[in-house]
């Protein structure tokens, strides 16, 4: 947000240049995170699952025994 606050702000073409390229670089910076964060949680959130149905096969051969 303050980058793009400077790029509307700065006076000189330069300046407003060089706080745009950061400001876009941020931007591209926080999807990517999103995306790897999000394929990571969502490979946390299946392995949960496969062990919940691990513990459920073996209760219930526990109470066939």
């Amino acid at each position: 947000m303050y980058a793009v606050y400077q790029v509307f702000s700065s006076v000189e073409l330069i300046h407003a240049l060089r706080w745009g390229v950061v400001a876009i670089i941020r931007v591209q910076f926080t999807v990517f995170l999103r995306g790897f964060m999000g394929m990571h949680f969502e490979a946390n959130r299946v392995l949960r699952e496969v062990k919940r149905l691990e513990l459920r096969l073996v209760r219930m051969e526990e109470r066939g025994h």
